[in-house]
């Protein structure tokens, strides 16, 4: 678990952190564009197997994949994402950077406006089979503190290949 305080000191946004399996963060996106790059992403990359997707505020995304990968290939498949314009230059940075991926699973207080605790809103499922896949359910058990919320509960959809 990741703690960072935003501008307001006496408030605490909790995220995820890890080094183990890509997350993106996707910002002005719509449902239809972010399911169309999740299942891209899925076929271009298999390895990393299912994908969650989470609004994280109107038109704010995050996909969070399930399968362990190296940090080499996450290093690749965000190089790639900036490549083609769908990661912000800051996102590509600070991973680069930092060397770990973090999402925000709490609710955020700003200045101007309030972001609601993030909602899982689907999951696509690739039909590989992986040994590796645990990120969703580490994504979804910090998530729980915040927005209770089971995998199974969760709509599914296989990506046509």
């Amino acid at each position: 678990m990741n703690m960072t305080a935003p501008s307001d000191s006496n408030k605490i946004v909790v995220g995820y952190t890890t080094q183990e399996h890509l997350l993106v963060d996707l910002d002005g996106c719509s449902w239809v564009k972010v399911q169309a790059l999740a299942s891209m992403i899925c076929k271009a990359w298999p390895i990393l197997g299912d994908v969650l997707i989470v609004e994280s505020s109107p038109a704010h995304y995050h996909l969070i994949f399930d399968n362990r990968v190296t940090w080499d290939t996450i290093v690749r498949v965000i190089e790639t994402l900036y490549d083609l314009g769908v990661v912000e230059e800051n996102y590509r940075q600070v991973r680069n950077f930092r060397r770990d991926l973090t999402l925000r699973v709490s609710d955020k207080i700003g200045t101007m406006r309030y972001h609601e605790v993030p909602n899982p809103k689907l999951i696509l499922q690739t039909r590989h089979d992986y040994k590796q896949a645990v990120g969703i359910r580490r994504y979804l058990d910090m998530l729980n503190a915040f927005n209770p919320i089971s995998y199974y509960s969760i709509p599914k959809e296989v990506i046509p290949w």
